[in-house]
């Protein structure tokens, strides 16, 4: 075998020495990266996972929901007497009680007019945090629980500015607080999940996402 020859074969068995460690490097490398890839994960399982992730919120949220009624009376101006014949006559007095209702003109009619609102119960002596637009007026609070325990309430503390107001009623026993989050840590596209008493249709949950922060 002439010396050509012979650094031919070397050259060769080289070359395919060098390809064999080529296609068993790409190998390791390709098993490695699907060993270290994560499993795919199907979009159902997803959907499953988020709606139970509501669920357990809710579930965990809405005892601490509660119904709140408001009476506001309101008094209309006292009618003035109309001189004349006595009221004492059975005639004169059916006219005035058809035209000025019950005890004739001089007396000052009430009417109450109710409210319906949701609170959250953040202490357990009984406060619930609400908005100032449910209580404003109102003069006889009433708190339904989630449990439709109907106790009396009253109003504690408001902030017409924030739109917020703090009212307490005395618990009859065991009440679920909701815990209080941070709303300097929120942020815009996050899930939130509202749950409240709409036209009193008790313990309504619904689900959207944080449109934007810092508006009151």
């Amino acid at each position: 075998m002439t010396p050509q020859a012979s650094r031919s074969i070397l050259l060769a068995g080289v070359l395919f020495a060098i390809a064999g460690m080529g296609f068993g490097v790409y190998g390791w490398l390709t098993r490695a990266r699907d060993q270290a890839a994560p499993p795919p994960v199907s979009p159902t399982a997803t959907a499953d996972a988020l709606q139970a992730a509501f669920v357990a919120v809710a579930e965990k949220v809405r005892p601490s929901v509660v119904n709140i009624g408001t009476v506001q009376v309101a008094r209309t101006p006292r009618a003035p007497a109309v001189p004349g014949p006595g009221t004492d006559d059975p005639f004169f007095k059916d006219f005035f009680d058809q035209f000025f209702g019950r005890g004739g003109p001089g007396r000052r009619e009430e009417f109450r007019q109710p409210g319906l609102g949701s609170g959250v119960i953040i202490d357990k002596r009984g406060y619930v945090l609400t908005n100032f637009h449910v209580i404003r007026g109102a003069d006889s609070v009433t708190v339904k629980l989630s449990s439709k325990q109907e106790l009396q309430g009253r109003i504690v503390g408001t902030d017409a500015k924030t739109d917020l107001a703090v009212i307490r009623f005395r618990p009859e026993g065991d009440v679920r607080v909701a815990a209080l989050g941070d709303s300097d840590a929120l942020r815009v596209g996050e899930w939130a999940i509202a749950i409240g008493n709409p036209f009193g249709l008790d313990q309504t949950v619904t689900v959207g996402v944080v449109s934007a922060t810092g508006r009151s």
